[in-house]
């Protein structure tokens, strides 16, 4: 297939809907594989035409042929995808990490905090006696 590299900034919507056409294609042609395998199957359990089963055997074959040189195009351009440039999705993840890191950073530092007063007041109390 042919590559580009895809930047969400000059994808349209079009494009986009190419691509999800183009993978349903591939989808249908999946369905039509395990029909045509189920089918092969069942011609080789009758052992009726030799000519038939060598048809569905070679449509199975193309089948897998097409599926697998579709997705490979697809998983190419995904490979290559630049993300949109004003996209905040990426910092916003980022930050939320951050936040979660810094949260859990607080609470042992609370925890701390808890264990050395409870210490400190273990040793007021043996200090008092």
């Amino acid at each position: 297939g042919k590559k580009k590299n895809r930047n969400m900034s000059e994808g349209t919507a079009q494009s986009d809907t190419d691509i999800l056409s183009s993978l349903n294609g591939i989808e249908k042609k999946i369905v039509e594989i395990m029909d045509t395998a189920a089918a092969t199957l069942q011609e080789m359990s009758q052992l009726q035409s030799q000519t038939n089963t060598n048809r569905l055997a070679t449509r199975y074959m193309e089948l897998i042929k097409e599926v697998n040189s579709g997705l490979r195009d697809h998983i190419s351009q995904i490979g290559e995808y630049v993300p949109y440039e004003r996209s905040a999705y990426h910092t916003r993840k980022q930050l939320e990490i951050s936040h979660m890191k810094a949260e859990a950073v607080m609470q042992r530092l609370r925890d701390a905090r808890i264990a050395l007063e409870t210490s400190l007041q273990g040793e007021q109390g043996m200090v008092d006696t």
